[in-house]
């Protein structure tokens, strides 16, 4: 299991590629309103080795809606999770998407 604030590299490069935590720690993110649970590592296809699974609480999808994303270089990619089973074309707006990141990211700097 990957320790809390744990920043994974590749050892091609010293950029770091994931920021992950134990399963069940809990971060109030800087963007208000805004909760973010880490679980632990989970393979992905084509990012097996520096990929983990975020779920987010986005308190502007309804107070009980999740979004689930993926880490990856420069990237953060977002799946719908069961609340939002009745929605697959809901998107988070690109502004959203990126404070998000910058926020997690900022936590492990």
């Amino acid at each position: 299991m990957p320790s809390q604030g744990e920043v994974y590299r590749r050892a091609d490069t010293d950029a770091p590629l994931l920021v992950a935590v134990a399963s069940g720690a809990i971060f109030n993110g800087a963007v208000t309103g805004m909760t973010f649970v880490c679980p632990v590592l989970t393979t992905i296809t084509d990012h097996a080795d520096y990929a983990a699974w975020l779920p987010f609480d986005l308190p502007s999808l309804g107070s009980d809606e999740r979004v689930r994303g993926v880490i990856v270089p420069e990237r953060l990619y977002f799946m719908p999770t069961v609340g939002l089973a009745d929605r697959p074309a809901a998107r988070l707006p690109d502004p959203l998407v990126r404070r998000m990141r910058s926020t997690i990211m900022s936590i492990f700097d």
